[in-house]
């Protein structure tokens, strides 16, 4: 057995960990049928073995969890593992890992937060601050370690060189309640003798504009830095170096920036200011000031710029601009390389598309809005006279095109994009025949990329918010794409800080306006339309939907247990606005059963369904003008059964017996509340839309000898589209699902090989190359209208891999899976992988004239069940025995498939199906 991927607390060797740790690791074998049921974890620092588990059972996935001493703070600690197989053989250990305990709480001692002496206006971008200080290491070094942060974005060097590397720094969290710091190994940047250290400091996402409306400064509008070093000498002896007021600043090349606002860099201004002897340009006081923010190592990946993208083509518009194509939609940022004269100026612009007149414009993000207002501006970089490459620091851009204006005898040398995106393991892979349906998931993908910042958000470019709804209707797809775990359950810590005292968890988590603020007033975003109040139905559930669905893809109850309070508010709030309302449901006979029908209060509903289904339209403001005045409770007394069904199963888990009795009969009195109001008829709901019955099947809100005709129904409402979706941000993602566990995957490969609006390969067919906000993608007069880059809707790419692939877990963490591809000769291959915390687990199917064979990857620690569908025993071979034959595999047949038992290892199933329809 060989170890692989060993990690602390689902991070690769982290530094400044500040909880106790718990241990995860892969395994991989030659041998078959592999389970691992004990496992043990020994650690040790310098000082020698500090715990040592010894042999653990591991029943759920490979970890063990800290359970020794308590560690130091600022520590260096190593650990390794060993495990058992079934048979009590025990593997050799792995290789040693490492890993570093942070501040551990204890702040950063006599360090002061600092800034400039000098104020800007809110609204206004803040001068970039350069602040210094300069230090004597008197003995070679042995270790060495920084702590810092900021409030606003900043970079640290030493003696010239980056030291927090190449990300965005801190994450964007509830300002107001927690501050991540940076904990880094400068071991090699620090030298004998004579050092220095800078910090740049920007606005970032802290005091600069973020967010829907644009807003600035809503944490405050004072930045400022902190910082500790501690380097220990070989000779004993520890240098500490903190920030005060004792520090040099001023300012810089990076004139100003804001996160979306663009920045300005004025190469004539460069200077070796971060190296011992080195001068800021404009030298301005330092100041220490007082910060009463909580700070805490970071616990999930940070945002990081990527490998380049070059330009496919640059071409020059009607205007003289120089379009660059990076053939890509994405977040990220431009590098420039130019030469000309001192003093020349070019800008830079962004956009996803271009006008009709080959320019980028951003004013179809708005739809009869006001584009300005969103401050997406250019970056403006002013050259030195030599030549010069820019890299903007403290911006970022949603684009594929870049504009630039060079003025006369400037020469362009290169221009590349760097992708900007959270650090996570994509682990998720897909491929077929038909490559309209690779480019779907590809699109997927680069949509999760560039919108799994340092918050799951909804767009790169108007607003970079957490909005709740998005987050919940992708995490279940997201954490087959990517090992997403402690990246989603970071953005749940913001979500129970920011929960209001009522249970209400704010539509956008972390807030980035003072709209989502607990009895905030309300601001206007067009004339008579107010940003709507938080508390969303399918939105804030997502307190309750995304731990559940960690939980799922790791077997671990901690992210159940963290969040469970969370989840309890915000399900007692529906309670009491469903006791509390006096509306009417849509017959007029809902005070009958007001307890638990919730008809009041703001939700988005099933939200951008497509023209001429539900609340379809192409007037959002409209929309939600009518969102305001009619609650959808179709949706929200469904969300409101759905969660509290969902949090008396958690309870059931975590031992909360009286809860679970409790939220049960709330799932039972909204259930029966919704099917009086709703089922209107033997095989009808209200609204009679694709959206209601998708919910209705996946929520079982109707009666179990109704499914069929619900959907039966769903099936009908498809063909009278002519085989076109209608649904929404809600219910798309579980649509295709549906459609196949009620025996209608034939209508869901119409539906997904629909080419026509509104479907997925219709954008592919026009050029996308990420996932589109709305389903057109252009308004009735062929203009690109809102974001070209939102992942909700490719939420459905989950049915490529759990139906089409066919591999499904059928227990938490991944311990038991199904292998059960949906076959049809519309694909003659069709491929996909996916990351567990056992290991890979994989299925390649080839079809032709209904010869089929299967190849499946089973990681070890686990067993599957893999379906044959049409199989007979006496005829289908694996690994060229027949099933009758092959020894240690038990099967069984149902009549129109054989399923068969196997433990980890890698399968080659071959056979004829009995019945093999070409889906045409």
């Amino acid at each position: 057995m060989h170890f692989q991927d060993l990690r602390v607390n689902g991070l690769v060797g982290p530094l400044g960990v500040d909880n106790d740790p718990f241990f995860s690791w892969k395994v991989s074998a030659e041998e078959r049928n592999v389970l691992l049921p004990h496992a043990q974890v020994e650690l040790s620092s310098d000082a020698g073995v500090v715990w040592n588990s010894g042999k653990l059972a591991t029943p759920v996935a490979p970890l063990l969890s800290y359970d020794g001493p308590g560690l130091a703070a600022k520590t260096s600690y190593r650990w390794r593992v060993r495990v058992w197989d079934q048979h009590n053989t025990v593997s050799d250990w792995s290789e040693w890992s490492a890993f570093d305990t942070g501040l551990r709480g204890a702040g950063f001692g006599e360090a002061q937060w600092i800034r400039l002496d000098e104020e800007t206006p809110v609204g206004v971008k803040a001068p970039v601050q350069y602040l210094n200080t300069e230090f004597e290491v008197t003995a070679p070094v042995k270790r060495a370690r920084v702590y810092s942060t900021a409030l606003g974005w900043y970079r640290l060097s030493i003696n010239g060189a980056d030291a927090t590397g190449p990300g965005y720094f801190p994450g964007f969290t509830a300002f107001d309640k927690r501050v991540e710091y940076q904990a880094r190994d400068i071991t090699d940047l620090v030298r004998q003798g004579g050092n220095a250290v800078g910090i740049i400091l920007s606005d970032g996402r802290f005091r600069g504009r973020i967010g829907a409306q644009a807003q600035p400064a809503i944490y405050g509008n004072r930045t400022a830095a902190i910082a500790r070093l501690e380097i220990e000498q070989e000779d004993g002896r520890v240098v500490t170096v903190v920030t005060d007021a004792n520090w040099h600043g001023g300012h810089g090349p990076i004139v100003d920036s804001d996160p979306r606002a663009g920045e300005t860099i004025d190469a004539r201004l460069r200077t070796t200011w971060d190296e011992p002897d080195g001068q800021v340009p404009e030298p301005i006081t330092v100041v220490a000031v007082d910060e009463a923010r909580e700070v805490v190592g970071e616990s999930s990946e940070p945002m990081l710029r990527k490998a380049p993208l070059a330009a496919v083509s640059i071409k020059r518009s009607a205007t003289g601009a120089l379009i660059a194509d990076f053939g890509q939609n994405h977040h990220g940022v431009t590098r420039v390389t130019l030469r000309g004269p001192v003093g020349s100026t070019v800008t830079v612009d962004h956009s996803e598309v271009l006008t009709k007149n080959g320019d980028v414009d951003v004013s179809y993000l708005i739809p009869g809005g006001d584009a300005a207002s969103l401050q997406i501006l250019p970056n403006v970089f002013i050259l030195s006279g030599g030549t010069d490459v820019f890299e903007p620091a403290f911006c970022t851009q949603g684009y594929r095109y870049a504009s630039l204006t060079i003025p006369e005898g400037v020469e362009l040398v290169e221009i590349v994009s760097l992708p900007v995106h959270a650090d996570l393991r994509y682990h998720g892979r897909f491929s077929s025949s038909n490559p309209l349906v690779d480019q779907f998931h590809k699109n997927v993908e680069w949509s999760m990329r560039g919108n799994f910042m340092d918050v799951p958000s909804d767009c790169p470019t108007r607003e970079r918010s957490g909005w709740t709804g998005d987050a919940q209707v992708f995490a279940h797809t997201a954490l087959l794409f990517a090992d997403a775990n402690a990246y989603l359950a970071n953005w749940l810590t913001d979500a129970r800080l920011q929960q209001h005292s009522d249970g209400t968890i704010p539509d956008v988590v972390p807030m980035d306006a003072d709209s989502w603020r607990e009895n905030a007033e309300r601001a206007e975003i067009l004339p008579g339309l107010s940003m709507p109040p938080s508390g969303s139905a399918g939105w804030g559930d997502a307190i309750v939907q995304v731990p559940w669905e960690i939980y799922q893809a790791t077997g671990l109850l901690a992210a159940l247990r963290t969040n469970y309070d969370a989840m309890k508010k915000w399900v007692e709030r529906f309670a009491h606005i469903a006791r509390s309302a006096r509306g009417q449901g849509r017959t007029g006979h809902a005070e009958a059963h007001e307890e638990f029908f919730v008809d009041t209060g703001y939700h988005w509903g099933e939200w951008l369904e497509p023209d001429g289904e539900g609340d379809g339209t192409n007037d959002v403001f409209a929309l939600m003008k009518d969102l305001a005045a009619t609650p959808r409770a179709w949706v929200a007394t469904a969300y409101f059964e759905h969660s509290s069904r969902l949090l008396a199963e958690i309870a059931g888990l975590l031992g909360e017996d009286d809860d679970s009795c409790h939220f049960l009969r709330y799932a039972d009195g909204a259930r029966d509340a919704w099917q009086r109001e709703y089922m209107t008829g033997p095989d009808r709901l209200e609204p009679d839309a694709q959206g209601t019955y998708v919910r209705a099947l996946e929520f079982a809100l109707v009666p179990e000898e109704r499914r069929q005709q619900t959907a039966d129904r769903l099936v009908q409402r498809i063909r009278e589209r002519d085989n076109h979706l209608g649904t929404g941000f809600l219910s798309t993602g579980i649509l295709l699902k549906q459609l196949t566990q009620h025996g209608y995957g034939d209508v869901a490969l119409d539906v997904l090989l629909q080419d026509e609006a509104p479907s997925w390969l219709d954008q592919v067919r026009r050029g996308a190359t990420t996932i589109w906000e709305s389903w057109t993608g252009v308004d009735p007069d062929g203009n690109p209208t809102m974001s070209y880059n939102h992942y909700s809707l490719g939420a459905a790419a989950r049915w490529l891999y759990e139906h089409l692939a066919g591999i499904r877990q059928t227990s938490p963490g991944w311990c038991t899976i199904v292998i059960d591809p949906f076959l049809n000769e519309r694909f003659s291959h069709v491929e996909a992988s996916t990351g567990t915390p056992f290991g890979e687990v994989s299925s390649r199917w080839t079809i032709t004239d209904g010869r089929v064979t299967l190849r499946v990857a089973i990681p070890p620690g686990t067993t599957a069940q893999v379906r044959l569908d049409g199989a007979s025993p006496q005829e289908a071979t694996i690994d060229g025995s027949t099933l009758d034959d092959a020894a240690g595999v038990d099967t069984n047949s149902d009549g129109t498939a054989v399923t068969a038992q196997v433990g980890s290892g890698t399968y080659t199933f071959e056979w004829q199906r009995a019945t093999a329809p070409a889906l045409v």
